[in-house]
């Protein structure tokens, strides 16, 4: 992974995942990215291209739903790995975003311990 993007709303919530991503040994050479809402998500993927995006559902203009299905959709150049990270805990929205093209999906509150889990993986 070279460039990953975080996208949410609160800018609380994009310092802590950007804590945690900075904390991650294996991500220390990544370039990150910042946006606030899915219009801007939606500019950068269309400009950058990002291997991982660390994805809010509920957000303004754009949601993050709408951004997953778009880049499922094969509208970008490339097709990032997409972690959905949301207070959406129903399981009818957990199957929703996986249909959309989401690959991992955890809940908030994130605790960096589950977030390393799935970018090993990844």
């Amino acid at each position: 992974m070279e460039k990953i993007l975080i996208v949410d709303d609160s800018k609380l919530m994009r310092k802590l995942i950007r804590g945690m991503v900075d904390e991650i040994p294996f991500l220390h050479s990544c370039e990150l990215f910042e946006v606030e809402d899915g219009e801007k998500a939606d500019e950068l993927l269309g400009k950058e291209k990002i291997d991982l995006i660390l994805l809010d559902w509920n957000m303004p203009k754009i949601n993050g739903l709408e951004i997953a299905k778009k880049i499922n959709s094969n509208a970008y150049e490339n097709r990032p790995v997409i972690v959905m990270i949301t207070s959406e805990a129903a399981k009818y929205n957990i199957i929703e975003a996986l249909e959309s093209g989401v690959n991992h999906y955890l809940v908030k509150p994130i605790v960096k311990k589950d977030l390393m889990e799935i970018l090993k993986k990844i």
